[in-house]
């Protein structure tokens, strides 16, 4: 068994390690935050599932290294591991993810956009040619109409 300081140093340093981790699992749930119209309970869900990972994580890192004692230094070594996460690797990731959700959006709206302009003009094509095949079968119908008129009144006359 290890001596009582040794458990401390290892639970201290867990701690911050835990905190990293945790600031690492918060950025992926960050993520689904990105799209501004995210649904209501899909981030409650996320914040809760959060919450139980964190939770679990705390209970194993008691459990195993201070044989079930929770440590007031080990609540602050884990937000201490966080802060240095989140103000460190997690703003260049953040920030990059941003950028490349930004990339993503803009192309999926101009293919949105080539789409519905193609797809615009082919329901214009469509119509136009059926509305044209229309009309001119009517404007056939009324020519045939007057050249049997004409044909009558020819006759008539005669």
């Amino acid at each position: 068994m290890q001596n009582e300081y040794s458990l401390h140093f290892a639970l201290a340093l867990w701690s911050v390690i835990l905190g990293a981790f945790l600031c690492s699992v918060y950025d992926i749930f960050r993520l689904f935050r990105l799209n501004k119209r995210q649904n209501n309970v899909v981030l409650f869900i996320n914040d809760i599932s959060f919450c139980l990972i964190a939770t679990l994580c705390f209970m194993l890192l008691f459990f195993n290294l201070s044989h079930g004692r929770m440590r007031a230094y080990a609540f602050v070594l884990a937000v201490v591991g966080f802060l240095i996460w989140r103000f460190t690797v997690s703003y260049v990731v953040m920030n990059v993810m941003q950028r490349l959700f930004d990339f993503v959006s803009k192309c999926l709206n101009s293919a949105k956009m080539r789409v519905r302009k193609a797809l615009a003009l082919l329901s214009r094509r469509i119509y136009t040619r059926f509305y044209c095949r229309r009309s001119i079968s009517a404007v056939y119908k009324l020519a045939l109409k007057r050249k049997e008129d004409n044909n009558g009144k020819e006759t008539d006359t005669q």
